[in-house]
């Protein structure tokens, strides 16, 4: 953003996306819009495989780091501030969007949904199948345009917008 002065679109991928979400709640300015795959970001319930590997992980990872360590890291009831930065919500200023599949596999497609029906959209596949999905191409597509045209619709208006920048993704 300093080299162009554009505001930055930011699609992310699982946790990718739930950590879009979380950088588009703390530097709105800078962010036109934020689109997630997947994302679990109203909470993180996982397959009961998934909670088994990522409990081997924390595992491994107390084993190493011993007692440098908090007992909550880690868990769901971590409270360090990158943790408490995930649950902010996306402002106003910045488009959202959440790409989700009920046949997910992996995660809970209900915490991959936004409080803006319109803001949500379906696809058909599993949580793996999203990141090749030419339906979550086309909305996509279609909602960077969205946010284009909006974006343009207010400088027309007068009001001062910076325009549409790069993408950014995270997987």
């Amino acid at each position: 953003m300093a080299k162009t002065g554009r505001r930055i679109h930011l699609i992310g991928h699982s946790l990718g996306g739930v950590i879009a979400r979380s950088i588009a709640g703390q530097r709105p300015r800078d962010i036109a819009s934020v689109i997630t795959l997947g994302a679990p970001f109203r909470g993180t319930v996982a397959h009961s495989s998934i909670l088994r590997a990522a409990e081997t992980v924390r595992r491994r990872i107390l084993k190493e780091h011993g007692a440098g360590v908090l007992p909550t890291c880690y868990t769901g009831h971590c409270t360090c501030d990158f943790v408490d930065s995930l649950q902010r919500s996306v402002p106003p200023s910045v488009l959202e969007t959440a790409i989700y599949t009920a046949d997910d596999g992996v995660v809970d497609w209900r915490h991959c949904k936004t409080d803006n029906p319109e803001a949500d959209f379906q696809v058909s596949g599993t949580h793996i199948g999203l990141a090749f999905n030419s339906s979550v191409y086309t909305t996509i597509a279609n909602r960077l345009a969205q946010t284009h045209c909006a974006q343009n619709e207010r400088r027309t208006r007068g009001g001062r917008v910076r325009s549409v920048g790069r993408v950014v993704s995270f997987t």
